[in-house]
């Protein structure tokens, strides 16, 4: 809010964020069909996480959709928590390096096409999400092709 006043020369009050906050809630809703299908891969071992732009604000309410630790997702990389923000590489080389795992193991889901640039620049598969039952059929057929069959 200071810079915002500082460099745009914008009276902002104090509590703007808390506007953005309830702007947010009255129109989010959590994808409960794809939430539920990464539910369901998990029980077959494969891992969900998290690497999100948002703001701290907002990720009180995507826990309260149940995108935490407890509910399967790990890790949960904030842009805010680390001061990197995607695209930038550094952000998804900490992602592997959290995963444990080669790019070519990372499905990167995201609905910004320079997001999933920045991904697919380290050699991770990416989907564009605009669909949900389009995506879970992509992340099945990936799955597949990876393994030879799905849920393992």
């Amino acid at each position: 809010v200071a810079n915002l006043k500082r460099d745009l020369g914008y009276d902002a009050p104090e509590d703007i964020f808390s506007y953005f906050a309830r702007a947010y809630d009255k129109q989010r809703r959590p994808n409960t069909q794809l939430l539920n299908f990464l539910h369901e891969i998990r029980l077959s071992g494969i891992k969900t996480a998290v690497l999100s732009n948002t703001i701290s604000i907002y990720a009180s309410a995507q826990a309260q959709a149940g995108i935490t630790k407890e509910g399967g997702f790990e890790p949960i990389i904030y842009s805010w928590q680390v001061e990197l923000v995607k695209p930038q590489k550094e952000i998804f080389e900490l992602a592997l390096f959290e995963l444990k795992v080669g790019p070519e193991n990372i499905i990167f889901i995201d609905d910004k096409t320079e997001h999933i640039k920045g991904a697919a620049s380290l050699g991770m598969h990416t989907i564009l999400f605009k669909d949900t039952n389009k995506t879970i059929a992509q992340i099945l057929q990936l799955v597949t092709q990876e393994t030879g069959s799905a849920g393992t």
